[in-house]
């Protein structure tokens, strides 16, 4: 072979090379993409599926209850409740008393009880209520997760107090009183006067066997006396969008990437964030990896509560009705809890997280937040069921049944939704059950099976 011939093929030789390269240069994907910066920035709310709110929507009581001699009532119909909690937010509050000192509860005659998700800062009140002096309430550092409307008695039979009170080791505290004019307190009272648009309720701890219920939860728990039906409920998802979110948690797109990160995970993440897209694109996290100096000051509770608000309203986040469940100043976190029908919405092992949004912060800033990436909406051709639930005496007879709960250690018990999927993947059920919160563990089913020594469950 000549010269000529050899150069020739070894010509050849690498123009196939080249050729090779640039086919593989050409349809070459990466394992990450880059996401673009630019016109997609500005695309961070979520239109026509969230919506903003005010705290004061985030903060409704659970559970209205009219107290009159030794009988207790409460709005058959999520309807009587809405709107006296529309009237409720109406009132004008003056005189301010913050040493109020102890209050025997048990001495009321007559009165009205709201009862909150959980433990509130007295600061909120300036969002629930009109108030004629803030500076009071800006430095005042205390709680309340109930409210009394009574009369006062000590100046007129027209004359209503407020009185703000915070359960503790020792017993009730009333943290701080407040005057109310009379006609609120006289509209408020008028809506319980006719008894057939009230459902009577009995409190746990006058239902209970002879213990020592002054130290318990019992005293502030009450369950309804007679049949209870609630209705159980289908519903289907509407998808939403990762992006908006992405947009107004990333604040650099051109230094973010993308990649599949494994056991179904889309990841998006900067050299200081990461958010994945997790339960078939069903539910997302959002960490903020770089942890600031544990020196920090904390936030307080009224700022965990305005700062979410405000960081989820900036992309319209609320895709469905979402209500305060419970906060923390020690860990800085706090966690909003889906409602459907005016009852709380839990979730199974399968769907967990996707009815509650949890968040925690750090010197102001997000740390982390966790929300569902879909929206609930009722399905329109399925009617309702209704579902008849366990009486009281039921209630009590399991609770002195179970091996795992002591009578002084319970929370709080009431109707809660658990949202459960279909096998075919294509609905979601509510369905109503009786739930228990106790000292050592948060909400959980009451009537679920109990493992024997053996393993089994118990029948």
């Amino acid at each position: 072979m000549n010269r000529e011939t050899l150069k020739s093929i070894i010509l050849v030789i690498l123009i196939a090379f080249s050729l090779v390269l640039t086919v593989a240069l050409w349809s070459y994907q990466p394992a990450s993409e880059t996401l673009e910066e630019g016109g997609s920035t500005a695309d961070n709310k979520l239109e026509g599926l969230g919506t903003e709110e005010d705290l004061s929507d985030l903060l409704i009581p659970e559970l209205v209850v009219y107290h009159e001699n030794d009988g207790h009532f409460t709005f058959p119909e999520p309807n009587g409740k809405t709107s006296f909690n529309d009237q409720f937010k109406k009132w004008s509050l003056s005189n301010f008393d913050t040493t109020p000192g102890e209050i025997d509860l048990n001495t009321i005659e007559k009165g009205v009880e709201v009862i909150f998700p959980t433990s509130l800062p007295l600061k909120v009140i300036k969002d629930l209520f009109t108030v004629n002096n803030n500076v009071i309430l800006d430095n005042f550092n205390k709680n309340f997760e109930r409210v009394f409307l009574v009369q006062n008695e000590e100046r007129s039979s027209s004359t209503y107090e407020l009185w703000f009170v915070q359960a503790g080791s020792q017993g009730d505290e009333v943290t701080l009183k407040a005057s109310v004019n009379a006609s609120a307190g006289d509209r408020a009272l008028k809506a319980f006067e006719d008894r057939n648009d009230l459902t009577e309720i009995v409190r746990l701890a006058d239902e209970m066997p002879a213990v020592d219920a002054a130290n318990i939860g019992a005293n502030h728990i009450y369950l309804p006396k007679d049949d209870i039906f609630v209705p159980q409920v289908v519903l289907q998802t509407t998808a939403v969008p990762v992006t908006p979110l992405q947009n107004d948690l990333f604040p650099s797109p051109s230094s973010t990437i993308f990649y599949e990160a494994g056991e179904g995970i889309k990841r998006t993440k900067t050299n200081d964030r990461r958010l994945d897209q997790k339960k078939d694109d069903r539910l997302m996290e959002f960490l903020f990896l770089t942890t600031k100096s544990i020196n920090e000051s904390g936030m307080t509770e009224y700022d965990l509560l305005t700062k979410s608000v405000q960081d989820i309203n900036s992309h319209l986040g609320w895709t469905n009705e979402f209500r305060i469940e419970s906060l923390s100043t020690g860990l800085d976190e706090l966690k909003y809890r889906m409602y459907f029908n005016e009852f709380p919405v839990m979730e199974d092992e399968a769907t967990q997280g996707f009815a509650q949004i949890s968040m925690t912060y750090e010197d102001s800033d997000i740390q982390s937040y966790d929300r569902p990436l879909i929206k609930f909406v009722r399905t329109p051709y399925e009617t309702d069921s209704m579902a008849e639930l366990q009486s009281v005496d039921d209630v009590i007879t399991q609770i002195q049944n179970s091996n795992t709960y002591d009578f002084n250690s319970i929370k709080n018990i009431g109707i809660r939704y658990t949202l459960e999927e279909q096998t075919n993947n294509l609905a979601y059920n509510l369905i109503p059950e009786w739930y228990i919160e106790t000292e050592s563990e948060s909400w959980a089913p009451l009537f679920k099976e109990e493992p024997m020594p053996n393993g089994e469950a118990a029948p």
